[in-house]
C-alpha cells in the first residue's frame, strides 16, 4: 500500500487526498460532457459542481460523525485523529444542493440527475483506488485467496474497495447501454407513451445501494439495528425510495400506489377466509352423507306402504 505518495519536510501528499482531487476533476468532465450534449448552460453547470463538491462533503462528514462518535463535536473537525466520510451523507448533501440549484435555473431535476450519474461513478471509482492505495477501507478478516493484509492488520481482510472498483466499472457500462434503450422500455412510458427522465440515476441508486447492502453482511459498523448496521438502513431507505420513485415516473401517481396497495389487502383477507372455508367444508362433507341416507329410506317406507 501507499498511503503517502510524497512528503516534503512536515508536508506529506497522500494517496487518497491526490485521488480525491482526481475524482472531482474526472467527475466534473464527464458532468461537462453529458451536459454540453443535453443543452444545458455549460458555466452554470461547472458553478452546479463546485457546490455540489462542496455540499458533499459536509454531508459525507456530517453523516459519518453522526453515526461514530459520541457526541464530541471536536471530531468532526478533527480529521487526522478521526478520518472517515460517508457516502450516503455525499449522496444526500449532492441531493440537495441540485433541488435548490435547479429551481432557481428552471431546470428538470430528473434530467439533471440523469447527467451527473456519469460523473458520480467514475468519481467514485477513483475515490476507491485512493481508499486501496490508503488502506482505510476494507471488511473483515477472511481465509478467501482475494484477501488482503492491509498495513497495521495481523490477518487478511475483505478488500472492500477492489469489490466497489469491479462493480462500478461493470454498471458504469450497464447505464451507459441502458441510456440508448429505457425510453423504448413500454413499461417505463407515461399515458402519453412518453419516458421520463430520472431512469439512470434510479437506477444506479437502486443497483448501488443492494450492493451496498449485501457487502456490509462482510463489514463492521459502529451501529447495529435489529441485527443490521446503519449503513444497511440507510441502503434500505434508499432502495424503497428508488422503487416509489421508478414508479411515479413512469408515469403513475401516489393513488395508484394507493389502490394497488388497497387490492393486495383485500386479496390478502379473501385467501385467509378461503382457508378458513377449507377447514370448515370437510366438517360439512361429513354429515351430508347421512342426511341423504335418512331421507332415501324413508321415502323408501312409504313406497313400499303404497305397494
Amino acid at each position: 500500500m501507499f498511503p503517502t505518495l510524497l512528503q516534503i519536510g512536515p508536508v506529506a501528499v497522500t494517496s487518497l487526498g491526490v485521488f480525491l482531487f482526481l475524482a472531482f476533476l474526472t467527475g466534473s468532465f464527464f458532468v461537462w460532457q453529458k451536459g454540453r450534449e443535453e443543452n444545458f448552460d455549460v458555466d452554470l453547470l461547472l458553478d452546479s459542481l463546485f457546490l455540489v463538491a462542496i455540499c458533499s462533503l459536509v454531508g459525507a462528514r456530517v453523516v459519518f460523525w453522526l453515526f461514530n462518535s459520541q457526541g464530541d463535536i471536536g471530531q468532526l473537525f478533527n480529521f487526522s485523529k478521526y478520518p472517515g466520510f460517508s457516502f450516503f451523507g455525499g449522496l444526500i448533501g449532492c441531493l440537495i444542493v441540485l433541488v435548490y440549484f435547479c429551481k432557481r435555473q428552471k431546470w428538470n431535476y430528473y434530467k439533471l440527475l440523469d447527467v451527473y450519474v456519469f460523473g458520480i461513478i467514475p468519481a467514485q471509482i477513483l475515490l476507491r483506488i485512493g481508499n486501496f492505495l490508503d488502506g482505510s477501507y476494507y471488511g473483515r478478516e477472511t481465509a478467501m485467496l482475494w484477501g488482503i493484509k492491509f498495513p497495521g492488520l495481523e490477518k487478511p481482510v475483505h478488500p472492500f474497495s477492489l469489490y466497489e472498483i469491479i462493480f462500478l466499472i461493470v454498471l458504469f457500462f450497464v447505464i451507459s447501454k441502458l441510456e440508448r434503450q429505457y425510453r423504448l422500455f413500454e413499461w417505463y412510458k407515461d399515458k402519453r407513451g412518453q419516458a421520463r427522465p430520472g431512469f439512470l440515476f434510479l437506477t444506479y441508486l437502486l443497483a448501488y445501494s443492494l450492493f451496498l447492502f449485501v457487502l456490509e453482511f462482510w463489514g463492521d459498523s459502529s451501529l447495529y439495528l435489529l441485527g443490521l448496521s446503519w449503513e444497511q438502513w440507510f441502503c434500505i431507505v434508499f432502495m424503497v425510495s428508488g422503487l416509489i420513485l421508478f414508479y411515479l415516473r413512469s408515469g403513475r401517481g401516489m393513488t395508484d400506489i394507493l389502490v394497488i396497495f388497497k387490492e393486495s389487502i383485500v386479496k390478502f383477507v379473501n385467501k385467509k377466509r378461503k382457508q378458513k372455508l377449507k377447514v370448515i367444508a370437510p366438517v360439512v362433507e361429513q354429515r351430508k352423507p347421512a342426511a341423504k341416507k335418512k331421507e332415501f329410506h324413508f321415502k323408501a317406507g312409504m313406497d313400499a306402504k303404497k305397494k
